[in-house]
């Protein structure tokens, strides 16, 4: 398996909709994070199949 790790920027909040409702809503703010990837290798696929 490959891991990586992603820099994942800052995002602002902003106004948006819920789909189920049709209700109008703030989604939040949310602050810069590090998020971990992993990517199986095709030995990996290969066993699964």
């Amino acid at each position: 398996m490959k891991i990586k790790t992603i820099r994942k920027p800052a995002t602002k909040a902003r106004p948006g909709i819920n789909p189920f409702t049709g209700e109008e809503t703030m989604f939040k703010a949310k602050p810069a994070r590090t998020v971990v990837k992993v990517t199986p290798l095709k030995g990996l696929k290969e066993m699964v199949d």
